[in-house]
């Protein structure tokens, strides 16, 4: 965590900030991940930060996500 940095190399995120915010955002994690086998964000390129690259996600369309969505459904029916 401590890698990633501004352009002036100030640490972005320390644990210590981290440490208050995380229980919160752990009860999120199960709604922003994709199904297994149906991916619902699209990695639409990299950039570099603070000398870490990381993917830049966008979520897919409504009629992308219903087209995901609807296939997960037949998936789990059809078992």
């Amino acid at each position: 965590m401590s890698a990633a940095t501004d352009a002036l190399g100030v640490p972005l995120l320390t644990s210590d900030m981290m440490e208050p915010i995380r229980p919160e955002q752990k009860r999120h994690l199960p709604a922003i991940q994709d199904l297994p086998g149906i991916p619902l964000h699209t990695i639409t390129g990299y950039i570099m930060k603070g000398g870490v690259q990381p993917s830049r996600l966008e979520m897919c369309t409504l009629f992308s996500i219903t087209g995901k969505f609807l296939s997960a459904l037949n998936m789990i029916y059809s078992m």
